[in-house]
């Protein structure tokens, strides 16, 4: 598993821990932001399945993500 946690000497000074620090902000509002994403895209297909009287079944891809 890959990660941010890496010995105290790769990160010297100041400087070296506020970069470790953005960059793992910046993992982490990546993820934020996908699971957002994919999490929007699953509630409108549940959504528009439910309207339909249709089962939603998580394991077949959406119509409109068929197109990507």
């Amino acid at each position: 598993m890959r990660t941010v946690d890496t010995p105290a000497e790769s990160h010297p000074g100041w400087l070296g821990r506020l970069q470790r620090d953005v960059r793992l902000f910046l993992r982490l509002a990546g993820m934020t932001l996908g699971y957002a994403t994919a999490g929007r895209r699953i509630r409108k297909a549940y959504r528009d399945a439910q309207s339909s009287g249709a089962v939603y079944w998580v394991d077949e891809p959406h119509p409109a993500d068929r197109d990507r």
